[in-house]
């Protein structure tokens, strides 16, 4: 009856876990996985738009294509809420444990992936990618809609799944026993959660994200907190659905599908230029998007180290900031201070610096034509989870290979005042960093 139902929407039971909580979990970690995968396609996709051109000899910036990228970093935003509010889910079943920020471990050996991890340039086709799997169930789907989705029907990669359909089965498990699912599918034995299966609210308090701890981003994009029953998960799940991927057509409802719909049909009749950007560029095959290009020109492998490195040091904060509870002053404040420090100085500042260097930085040696982008490579020993009190060493031994780096960078050849500037405000960032996590605050 389980393996029934469970793929009557699209999802299969996962052998050898036999409790609705174990599924639950499960089902979780792959959920974090795909947002978390999900939104750096999408860093990558608005990273590949030129908001600035070449007007009398002076850089000026393009406002449609501004607009047009800025756009597609609000959804990657939103999908960073959406891990968070993940994460407050896998808390409420799991404890801090459960904590999950991984990108390739679960998600590329399931089919509940919805896409293929592969970081391109905005075209029709990758907006066309996006639409599929952010699109609620249309019945019938509107002309519009087909003739996106008829651009990749012969994709190679396989047309996308709907990450909708993740979201489902988790409202059904955390359902009442006796009530229908989202979809109105019977009621099943064995499916549901309990209150027994819940942590209680005192433990939750503890470790539970809240927006305003983790900087301005998130007090206008959902990181859902206050999870502590069943009925408050489901309405998590259920706002998550809303805005990008569920299977609800509410018009009065902003969402992802209907963002990128949007998008598709502004690049069919509007100019916006893209930059020349690799398909998947990569240090380390098997770290970054799936069958990546491989980088070889030296200088551009240097930035390349850095972007990675500093991507995982924005991980590791994520990871460490939820792991300290709440249970002095002291304790608080340290952790919204690596919270803000995560979001603020590595999501806005580091990555974004970083990639528009590495935007005119060429994959081969030489003045080549396609100029590589950020990797996102990552290796999942970096993120591990693992005992809380040696996180501050892991940082530290991140930020010691990046000052290597940064060295490396000025000594070389090719090195400009430009990017002498952007290392600079690095080595600011990991300077306040550093003092996070250096003794005496290593045990505080």
């Amino acid at each position: 009856m389980r393996n029934q139902v469970l793929q009557e929407v699209g999802i299969p039971y996962f052998e050898g876990l036999n409790t609705a909580r174990e599924q639950a979990i499960r089902l979780l970690q792959v959920a974090a996985e795909v947002e978390h995968a999900l939104m750096v396609q999408y860093l990558y996709a608005a990273g590949s738009i030129a908001v600035s051109t070449m007007v009398d000899g002076s850089l000026e910036e393009d406002p449609a294509a501004k607009a047009f990228a800025d756009t597609i970093i609000s959804i990657a935003v939103e999908e960073m809420g959406h891990l968070g509010t993940v994460q407050n889910l896998l808390l409420l079943l799991g404890g801090a444990e459960a904590f999950h920020v991984q990108r390739d471990e679960l998600r590329t050996k399931s089919e509940l992936n919805p896409l293929p991890f592969v970081l391109e340039p905005v075209d029709r086709r990758t907006l066309a990618r996006y639409v599929a799997a952010e699109m609620p169930e249309l019945n019938p789907v509107p002309q519009d809609v087909q003739e996106l989705l008829d651009l990749i029907s012969d994709d190679a990669r396989g047309f996308p799944k709907r990450v909708g359909a993740i979201y489902a089965v988790l409202h059904l498990l955390f359902d009442d026993p006796q009530a229908s699912d989202v979809r109105g599918n019977a009621p099943s034995a064995g499916l549901h959660l309990t209150d027994d299966d819940l942590l209680p609210a005192e433990t939750i308090k503890l470790y539970q994200a809240e927006p305003g701890e983790w900087g301005d981003h998130f007090d206008q994009v959902l990181l859902f907190d206050h999870i502590f029953t069943r009925a408050e998960a489901r309405t998590a799940i259920e706002k998550i659905m809303e805005q990008g991927e569920g299977f609800t057509t509410d018009e009065s409802q902003p969402s992802h599908f209907k963002t990128f719909m949007n998008l598709a049909k502004t690049l069919k009749t509007a100019t916006i230029a893209v930059l020349p950007m690799a398909t998947s560029p990569t240090l380390t095959p098997g770290h970054g998007g799936e069958n990546g290009a491989l980088i070889e020109a030296d200088y551009t492998k240097l930035w390349a180290q850095v972007q990675s490195l500093q991507y995982v040091l924005l991980l590791l904060g994520l990871l460490h900031a939820l792991n300290i509870p709440r249970e002095t002053e002291a304790d608080k404040k340290r952790r919204k201070a690596i919270a803000e420090l995560t979001v603020r100085g590595g999501m806005r500042n580091a990555l974004g610096s970083i990639a528009a260097v590495l935007t005119t930085l060429p994959m081969n040696a030489g003045d080549a034509p396609v100029k590589a982008g950020p990797p996102f490579d990552l290796d999942p020993k970096l993120v591990a989870p693992g005992d809380p009190s040696q996180f501050p060493v892991r940082h530290l031994l991140l930020l010691d290979e990046l000052s290597g780096l940064y060295a490396k960078i000025r000594q070389h050849s090719d090195f400009t005042a430009d990017h002498g500037r952007v290392v600079a405000n690095l080595e600011t960032l990991d300077g306040r960093q550093r003092k996070l996590f250096s003794p005496p605050l290593l045990t505080s």
